[in-house]
């Protein structure tokens, strides 16, 4: 068993209705010639696949694509009916690891799935929830607020 599969039983044991990725998952690790990507093991462990759509990578992405490495969003659902539409977040971080892409905030609540969720999901939801992987200052908060204000009138 080696340090990625005893991180990941670890970590499965862990009780969170959704999560999102970090930036310590996406630095490569290595002596620049054999680098690993923490995500990569995250992927390949199966990890990400057990949150069952609830490992929310809004912007992180496969590289040279559009497809999310986990999901864009949920819906939760509450035990008295409350519903919740979720996104996970991650500042617009330039020194990622080559096994993702990271795509700008500012692009991605522009773009055509983000206005779908809102249009479809948001209006039905009791609450909209933005897990954001970036100080609570950062001007990307603002961002995201002000695009689903704007969707939703």
């Amino acid at each position: 068993m080696n340090h990625v599969d005893y991180l990941t039983a670890l970590l499965r044991t862990v009780s969170y209705d959704a999560l999102n990725c970090g930036n310590h998952e996406l630095y490569a690790r290595g002596d620049g010639h054999n680098d690993f990507c923490p995500i990569t093991g995250l992927q390949q462990s199966g990890y990400i696949e057990s949150w069952d759509g609830r490992y929310l990578t809004s912007n992180i992405v496969q590289p040279n694509s559009t497809t999310p490495v986990g999901s864009r969003y949920t819906t939760l659902v509450g035990k008295h009916g409350t519903k919740l539409l979720v996104f996970g977040f991650l500042y617009d971080m330039p020194d990622h690891c080559p096994a993702v892409g990271v795509l700008k905030v500012e692009e991605v609540v522009r773009s055509a799935w983000f206005l779908a969720a809102l249009a479809s999901q948001g209006r039905a939801a009791d609450a909209i929830v933005v897990l954001a992987h970036m100080d609570a200052n950062d001007p990307l908060v603002r961002v995201i607020h002000d695009a689903i204000r704007a969707s939703l009138g």
